[in-house]
Order: structure tokens, then C-alpha cells, then sequence
């Protein structure tokens, strides 16, 4: 997180950062980052709410009824409608206190000013209230990995083939929003924003210029959510600008929205490395020969890379692979526990349920001879060949080598052995 910080320069910092509840992350963040807010993620939340309170309802109807309310709870827009959604929940729900102990002694009170909508609308997230967009470019890349054993070299070209097909379609969506001009963005008051702004940003203020006709210039009825949580014009500054007969100003709008290029910005005039080269040079004048050459070596390869001594290696490098065992290259992960739990609760969802195995208890050779105490921590037993070499099979496939690996792991306790006999 500090390396991340160290990238940033001044108001480059970012306002909004949204994890979810993993409360070491939430330290960092706030040690790190001490101005940015932290969010919490609400499609996590929501996962969450259904892993531990779903089991409660004996009811398909009634849990999906529960969920719904949860919704509007969530989705709150001021803190009189979230105390009167809230008031409604427990009473509906009164008869599973269970599911309204978890929301609320687990999200609502310490942390609903991070994901409730009454909060969160108060803050500039330009939309980010979920992680989803990172979860989505994961799951993207695992499949294009296609196999969990890749060697650095396939991982990165696979990666690098990613990025530069992001890149393009970024690239692509800048375009779309430069020259292609839709029907309904042909209304005079959209003259200053037409390929100036992206699509996505037109569509809200176009949402918001409808309602302009009833909210008029009343504050209070607009709410201005548009305006500080997504840095665009909002119901009433629209009434405004129609009743003056003006056009919706291009300064009105956030600068993330008016990014149309991958161009990097320019960098203050400010940043200079005047005071690491005055360390270098006193550091130079105090090394020996020796030391001299090594770091203007180093300051070449900086300056110039094409002169660095790192090569690929001539032939490709044989990587040793586990002889016996059989190798698991599926990239999908283990299901979660809402998974878990949507497929031992929900019985007409019958896709689901083929989807999602729930880990069934494994039973183990040889577990009863083992004392009763440490029988719960045990997760696997391999019965190695006893051939006298048992203790160096035991070694050997725990170290991933395969029983077979023996040999090496005996050779290799001989030299050291040797080496150290003192």
C-alpha cells in the first residue's frame, strides 16, 4: 500500500477506496491514505447477509421478501428514510432475530456510514461502491491463463496480451464517445459536451435533465447525488440553465469524465531529482574503486537499458515436475460460502446446485492411530513405501517431490553433513 502511495503524486491521491470487511486492508488504508474514504463493498455485504442468515428462513418467499428490504435499506438516499426502512425491517421480520442481529450488530452499526446510500452519497465514488470491476478483470485473466502451473514466461505473455486488449478497448470506448453522436444528445443544451465527455456521463446528466422539469431549482427535492457523488450536474443546476436559456458548461463536468485519451498528464514542473543525484554523487566520492565502478555501472544500465547484462538464457530451462502426483491445472477457485450455502438451501435452483460441490468430510486410512486430540487438525495421510527410505519418502512428498524424490533428499543430507561436521 505504501508502494502505491509512493506512485502518486499530491492531488493524485485517490478520494474513494473500496475494499471489503478484511480489517487489516481497512488499517493500511486508513494509516496509509488518511485523507481517503473507505468504502465497503455492497455486492460482498450482501453475499455475507445471504451465507449467514439465508439458513434462517424455512421459506424460499419469505427469505427473498427479507432480501428485498435489506435492498431498500441499503439503498437509502437520506438518514430519516434509513431510519424508517430500518424500523420496518425489525418489525417485519421480528420473528428471526437471528438474521436481525447479524445486519445489525455485524454491518449496520459500525459500518453503515461506509455502504448505506444516506452515507456514501455524500462522498465523490464516481460510481466505485463495489469491487467488482477488479473481481471481473480477475476472473477474466484466470481464464485466460487457462492453467494454474504456468512457468513466468507464459504468465507474462498471457498478462501482457490481456493488458494490451484492455488497452485497445479503452482506447475504442474513447473514440465511441469523440465522434459517435446519438439521437437523443442532439438537444441544444448538450452542444458544449458532445465528444467532449464520455457516453456513460451523458446518460446521467440526460436522466437528470428529465427530471429537471419537476425538481425546478428546489435543492431539497434534487438531493444532488449526481454532483457529489459523481461530479456531474445535477436535477436542479440543469432547471437552472434552462430557465437562462444556457448550455450545459463543459466545467461542469468532473475532469474523470472528460478523460478521452490514454495520454499521461504533465508532470509539475516541480518534481525534479536534483537531491538523489547530489546522494549519488556524495555516495560515489565516498566508495572505493571497486564500489565507484559497480554503481556507474548501474547508472548506465538506468540511463541507457540496452547496456544491462541481464539475457535470457540461451536454451530454455527444463523445469522439474512432480514425478508421481497428479497435477490439478484448473484455475476455479473453491466455492465461497454464500456458494455453499445456495446450493444446500436452494432447492429449485437445480444449476446452481450442479454448479457448486459442497465439500464433503473425507475419511482418512490410518486416522484412528492417532491420539484423539490432534486427530481434528489432520487434513491428509500418505502411507509411504516402508523400504527402510520411509523417513526420506515422508521428506520428500512433503516437499512436492513424490515419494520417488527420495534419493536426492538422502544425498542432499549427506553433504550437509559432510559440509557441517564440525
Amino acid at each position: 500500500m505504501e508502494k502505491l502511495q509512493s506512485l502518486m503524486f499530491g492531488d493524485r491521491l485517490p478520494n474513494v477506496i473500496v475494499t471489503d470487511r478484511e480489517l487489516a486492508l481497512m488499517n493500511v488504508v486508513r494509516l496509509v491514505f488518511p485523507t481517503t474514504t473507505n468504502l465497503l463493498c455492497r455486492w460482498h455485504i450482501s453475499k455475507n447477509v445471504l451465507a449467514h442468515c439465508k439458513k434462517l428462513f424455512e421459506r424460499k418467499e419469505k427469505w427473498e421478501a427479507f432480501m428485498s428490504a435489506w435492498s431498500v435499506l441499503v439503498f437509502s438516499s437520506k438518514e430519516d428514510d434509513y431510519e424508517r426502512n430500518l424500523r420496518s425491517l425489525t418489525t417485519d421480520y421480528y420473528t428471526y432475530p437471528g438474521a436481525i442481529k447479524y445486519v445489525t450488530e455485524s454491518w449496520l452499526t459500525p459500518y453503515k456510514e461506509r455502504f448505506v446510500a444516506a452515507w456514501t452519497d455524500k462522498v465523490m465514488h464516481l460510481g466505485n461502491v463495489t469491487t467488482n470491476r477488479a473481481e471481473s478483470a480477475h476472473a477474466k485473466l484466470k481464464r485466460h491463463l487457462g492453467s494454474s502451473q504456468g512457468n513466468f514466461e507464459s504468465s507474462w505473455n498471457v498478462i501482457n496480451a490481456l493488458i494490451e486488449l484492455q488497452h485497445t478497448e479503452i482506447k475504442a470506448s474513447f473514440e465511441r464517445s469523440i465522434s459517435v453522436v446519438e439521437h437523443q444528445f442532439n438537444n441544444a443544451m448538450f452542444k458544449e459536451l458532445r465528444g467532449m465527455v464520455s457516453r456513460a456521463s451523458l446518460n446521467m446528466i440526460l436522466m437528470e435533465f428529465k427530471r429537471a422539469t419537476e425538481v425546478e431549482i428546489d435543492k431539497g427535492i434534487c438531493g444532488c447525488v449526481n454532483r457529489t457523488s459523481y461530479g456531474l450536474p445535477c436535477a436542479h443546476e440543469l432547471a437552472e440553465l434552462i430557465k437562462e436559456g444556457r448550455t450545459i458548461p463543459l466545467d461542469s463536468v468532473h475532469s474523470h469524465w472528460r478523460k478521452l485519451d490514454t495520454m499521461t498528464d504533465n508532470v509539475s514542473s516541480e518534481l525534479t531529482i536534483t537531491t538523489e543525484i547530489e546522494v549519488i554523487l556524495r555516495q560515489f566520492a565516498d566508495c572505493d574503486e571497486a564500489g565507484k565502478i559497480a554503481l556507474k555501472r548501474k547508472l548506465r544500465e538506468l540511463a541507457c537499458p540496452v547496456t544491462t547484462s541481464m539475457c535470457p538464457p540461451l536454451e530454455k530451462v527444463k523445469a522439474k515436475v512432480r514425478p508421481s502426483l497428479k497435477i490439478n491445472l484448473s484455475t476455479k477457485r473453491a466455492p465461497s460460502l454464500f456458494e455453499i450455502v445456495e446450493s444446500a438451501h436452494d432447492s429449485t435452483s437445480p444449476a446452481t446446485a450442479c454448479s457448486v460441490k459442497v465439500p464433503k468430510e473425507k475419511k482418512l486410512k490410518y486416522i484412528k492411530c492417532f491420539p484423539h486430540q490432534i486427530r481434528k487438525h489432520i487434513v491428509n495421510i500418505v502411507d509411504v513405501k516402508a523400504d527402510g527410505h520411509c523417513g526420506y519418502r515422508s521428506i520428500a512428498g512433503l516437499l512436492g517431490m513424490g515419494e520417488d524424490g527420495w534419493g536426492t533428499i538422502r544425498q542432499d543430507l549427506v553433504h550437509e553433513l559432510h559440509t557441517f561436521h564440525d
